[in-house]
């Protein structure tokens, strides 16, 4: 009687622990299940902001890149702004010089002119007062004026060599008249 007893009592004992096993078991796979699912939340998690971390290191060196980049061209800008300045320093001083020199000769034109005129009026009241004709005031504004009074000296003494030469041929020909009057 007490063998049937102490084999029921075994196999119930080894499906309690067989079912103890089985729930321990299931507990460890649950337990597994939750860790992985801990983990791959947390990969889930780390990764997104590993990646963004990533993407705004990336983004900040790219906005550093381009700031670089920015302030590269600002200085050529800058360098480009400064040589069109000299430029047009330089075109402003040479348009003052050409100013200056036309300024110059316009006022040595205007100072000969006044010179000019002035010894014309002398010359007028030089003339009237002495009753001499006139010269004309051009014959004072022309480069010309002593070569026109040489030609006139000229002419001149050339018209009194003429007269000269006239009144000796006529007192040659008076004398060789009055000379064949005597033989006559």
């Amino acid at each position: 009687m007490l063998k049937p007893f102490y084999a029921i009592s075994e196999k119930r004992a080894a499906a309690t622990a067989a079912a103890t096993a089985t729930t321990a078991a299931a507990a460890a796979t649950a337990a597994t299940a939750a860790a992985q699912s801990i983990a791959a939340a947390a990969d889930e998690r780390a990764t997104p902001d590993a990646a963004a971390a990533a993407i705004a290191d990336l983004q900040q060196q790219q906005h550093h890149h381009q700031q670089q980049q920015h302030q590269h061209q600002q200085h050529q800008h800058q360098q480009q702004q400064q040589q069109q300045q000299q430029q047009q320093q330089q075109q402003q001083q040479q348009q003052q010089q050409q100013q200056q020199q036309s300024a110059a000769a316009a006022a040595a034109a205007a100072r000969a002119r006044a010179a000019a005129a002035a010894a014309a009026a002398a010359a007028a009241q030089t003339a009237a007062a002495s009753n001499l004709p006139r010269p004309p005031a051009s014959a004072f504004f022309s480069p010309l004026l002593k070569l026109q009074q040489q030609q006139q000296q000229q002419q001149q003494q050339q018209q009194q060599q003429q007269q000269q030469h006239r009144q000796q041929d006529q007192q040659q020909q008076q004398q060789q008249q009055q000379q064949q009057q005597k033989f006559c």
